[in-house]
């Protein structure tokens, strides 16, 4: 009742993205600090840091959108889709960023060897 027991689904960040690209309707939605967000993350996502998703998200974010979350650490991400999901959101948990193989920006840009 009221998303309490909802489960909290995952999708491949990969696959995912390719999706968010295709649908206006899918949000990339992004759990870390404001600092770790502005550091380095994907194309295009927004972000909204866990500590502020309460019920106050609500009058921030769209009920009626898709939230595909990721975070540096999948915990954060998991936590962050669960508090969505007892809001009522449709949110799925894409896990950590560091999976990711598509375009990110920030000020530091990974540098690291792309896992297969």
């Amino acid at each position: 009742m009221f998303g309490l027991t909802k489960k909290v689904e995952s999708k491949d960040i990969n696959e995912a993205y390719q999706e968010f690209l295709d649908n206006p309707d899918i949000i990339l939605l992004n759990a870390d600090e404001y600092r770790d967000f502005e550091t380095l993350h994907i194309v295009d996502s927004q972000n909204l840091p866990l500590r502020v998703i309460n019920s106050d998200a609500k009058s921030l974010l769209d009920q009626n959108a898709i939230y595909y979350v990721y975070a540096i650490l999948e915990g954060t991400a998991f936590e962050a889709c669960r508090r969505l999901a007892r809001l009522g959101f449709t949110a799925y948990n894409l896990g950590s960023q560091q999976y990711f193989k598509g375009p990110e920006e920030g000020l530091k840009k990974k540098n690291r060897k792309r896992r297969k």
